[in-house]
């Protein structure tokens, strides 16, 4: 039975298990009556705290998605629509009289949208909450309960605060290796509670890589005073990228905001519980998996909050002297003895060796770079490609990319408003082909993972793609579906005079689109009927039942979007 999770620095201190679908507030609450917020116990560091998605001390502005619940101090603002309670993706949806909407203040509410539970505010006059189902469900959409939730709040904002105060003294156990935009956590595996500082404002085109051992809990503290932007993100757990399997995680990792007074996420996502009472997050494409506890919270354009899986795990986190994470514990004699340190360990296939690019004696190659119609690959370095330009890469180097959608007034992309950038990052090594060709058999070994071909193999799971620098004509190939899918949008009844836009890349509605999306990202869309806007959804990007033949590999080709209009 996986362990407890506790916050002490004596004693332990267990938090409560989440549940999905998220019932925030056990019961229902009648009109007038005032809900009791279970502060910390000697058991308990965080109460009901984690019993939500989102707990906000403070506005909420234009959030438009929350998978759980949602519990907000002040009033919440949005007339671009609202879901709440619908779970993971949207597929376990609960039709509950239980609270999963909690304003303290006034409810501004308005557009496309579904809340799967009771609606309480705070104040009975001053409020708008109309919300146009998709489909007819047993919700209280549209109505809501008056109860005075003051006293919950100070108290979910003292017991928050109290829980960072005991994060903070916990000692610094880990190490934190920053190298080319990727971020290794790494620590004794047998430590209950792992805690890393990270000290960086600004975390770019970057990679978290975590190692989790059962039952352990990981604490990132981001210690600067400075405002943190996260941006063009993807998380790695255990050698995995695949979004489920990192959704189990959601109660292993604690991301500690020390003392910045703004988290900006851009393009990014993060897995786990955002303690950050004092601080306002912002959002755009973006999400958090887990909990996140803020002072304000203003979503710009399709900003998230997710549930996980795997809820009823509650690690545990065991105060420790500080140790130096280089030096091996202490051995059991009663143990084997520990291998020799001079043999190589079994290594990955796709995993390239460690090299120095500023090593003079680095080899070098021009690849040319391929690119999906109307999309760009932008690396890690600030290089944007449109498809035909060449790059100068060194042998056994690691380049970070992502795929992105141009801005179709101009063909464009960059970071002034000119198309949007994917959350997936990529990464591209060049190798000799004699590594390649050893590397590729092991791959073909695992067709379930790993896409061979003559020029490159794609770790679908890493998202590492390995190029053969020596053949003929080598290039990086992101033009197949591997990287970006095909979507065509379409109404309910007709298309005609109905279109479909996205901010940045479809500026000006089309009728029938069709349009080179990144895979694995979350784009906001709108519908119109003439010029009128109709509706919006937040659309994640994947693959369906179209075929296609590439190479004799069957890849998916197409996907297609129908409005409910």
């Amino acid at each position: 039975m996986k362990k407890l999770l506790s916050l002490v620095l004596v004693a332990v201190i267990s938090i409560s298990v989440f549940c999905i679908p998220a019932f925030a507030y056990t019961g229902h609450i009648n009109e007038g009556e005032t809900p009791e917020f279970h502060t910390a116990t000697s058991n308990n560091a965080f109460g009901d705290l984690l019993n939500w998605s989102g707990v906000v001390l403070g506005n909420v502005e234009n959030i438009i998605d929350v998978e759980g619940t949602l519990a907000v101090g002040g009033s919440f603002n949005s007339n671009r629509g609202f879901s709440a309670n619908a779970g993971a993706y949207g597929q376990n949806n609960a039709s509950t009289e239980d609270v999963a909407l909690l304003i303290n203040g006034n409810a501004n509410i308005s557009g496309y949208g579904n809340v799967y539970g009771q609606t309480v505010v705070g104040n009975a006059d001053g409020n708008t909450y109309h919300l146009s189902n998709v489909t007819p469900s047993a919700t209280t959409n549209g109505q809501y309960t008056v109860a005075d939730s003051s006293a919950y709040f100070a108290a979910a904002g003292n017991t928050a605060n109290a829980a960072k105060a005991a994060i903070e003294a916990l000692p610094v156990n880990g190490e934190c290796e920053a190298a080319y935009g990727t971020y290794t956590f790494k620590g004794n595996p047998d430590a209950d509670t792992l805690v890393y500082n990270v000290d960086d404002s600004t975390i770019s085109s970057y990679l978290f890589d975590f190692t989790i051992a059962e039952g352990q809990t990981i604490i990132v503290n981001l210690t600067t005073s400075d405002k943190i932007t996260l941006k063009y993100g993807a998380n790695k757990i255990n050698g995995s990228m695949d979004p489920n399997y990192l959704r189990s995680f959601n109660r292993n990792i604690i991301f500690n905001v020390v003392n910045s007074p703004e988290v900006e996420m851009i393009s990014t996502e993060l897995y786990g519980i955002l303690l950050a009472p004092n601080t306002k997050l912002t959002g755009s494409n973006a999400n958090v998996c887990g909990t996140s506890i803020v002072n304000s919270l203003v979503g710009l354009n399709g900003f998230e909050l997710h549930v996980g899986y795997n809820d009823s795990f509650v690690p545990e986190i065991i105060p420790s002297t500080p140790e130096d994470p280089t030096v091996a514990p202490a051995e059991d004699p009663t143990e084997a003895p520990a291998e020799d340190p001079t043999e190589a360990p079994a290594e990955d296939p796709t995993e390239p060796p460690a090299q120095d690019p500023t090593d003079p004696a680095s080899e070098t190659c021009s690849i040319r770079i391929d690119v999906p119609l109307k999309m760009a690959v932008a690396f890690a370095d600030g290089s944007v490609y449109y498809g035909g330009e060449m790059k100068e890469v060194v042998y056994g180097q690691e380049y970070p990319f992502q795929m992105c959608s141009v801005n179709w007034d101009n063909g464009i992309y960059d970071e002034n408003g000119n198309g949007l950038r994917g959350t997936v990052v990529y990464r591209m090594i060049v190798v000799h082909e004699k590594e390649f060709n050893e590397r590729a058999l092991a791959a073909m070994q695992d067709p379930d993972r790993y896409t061979v071909k003559g020029i490159d193999i794609i770790d679908n799971e890493a998202k590492l793609i390995i190029v053969n620098g020596d053949a003929k004509d080598t290039h990086l190939e992101t033009d197949v579906n591997n990287f970006f899918m095909a979507y065509r949008f379409h109404f309910a009844s007709e298309d005609y005079n109905k279109k479909t836009g996205i901010p940045n890349v479809i500026n000006t509605p089309i009728e029938s689109l069709s349009v080179n999306l990144p895979l694995g990202s979350t784009i906001a869309c709108n519908a119109y009927i003439g010029d009128e806007k109709v509706d919006s959804d937040n659309v994640f990007i994947t693959h369906n039942a179209g075929k296609g033949i590439y190479y004799n590999v069957e890849l998916t080709s197409v996907n297609d979007y129908t409005w409910a209009h």
